[in-house]
């Protein structure tokens, strides 16, 4: 009998140990399961954060490229605006021509205004010529004021476009 109750007693023991044991490892799944929750929660965020990282490349890749057709736009309106600016030389190298011109031709008129005052037989002759002449000058200067107002207009034009 003795023997049978120091079996059974070695078994309640067993069983204690063994129910210890199962307690641990229970606990032990317990924590791992609690382990890999929280593991997947910070994957759940590790993604949500990568995902908008690849947003916000997105976005910028959008932005760079907005950036880039803007530039290219100013580029081609920069040219535009350099021919502009070559054609109003132009126009003002042509309107500088015409004034040479027109001043030359007033100092011709003014010699020869002087040499009709020494010569008397001519003096009628003369100034019929000369009164041509300034009719001439006169619808030249018309031309040239017409020509200072358009690149004047050009000028605006272009100091809009700017």
């Amino acid at each position: 009998m003795a023997l049978i109750n120091i079996q059974v007693k070695d078994m309640k023991d067993f069983e204690i140990k063994l129910t210890r044991e199962l307690q641990a490892k229970e606990q032990i799944i317990k924590n791992l399961e609690q382990s890999k929750k929280i593991a997947d929660e910070d994957n759940q965020l590790i993604l949500s954060f990568l995902w908008n990282e690849i947003a916000k490349q997105e976005i910028i890749n959008v932005l760079e490229e907005a950036i880039r057709e803007r530039e290219k736009e100013t580029r081609a309106k920069q040219e535009i605006i350099n021919v502009l600016e070559e054609k109003v030389r132009e126009r003002e190298e042509a309107a500088k021509a015409t004034q040479e011109t027109i001043m030359y031709l007033n100092e011709k008129i003014k010699v020869q205004e002087e040499e009709t005052k020494t010569k008397h037989e001519m003096i009628h002759d003369l100034e019929e010529t000369i009164r041509k002449r300034e009719e001439e000058i006169n619808a030249k200067q018309e031309t040239m004021n017409v020509l200072e107002e358009k690149v004047k207009e050009r000028e605006e034009e272009t100091k809009a476009k700017q």
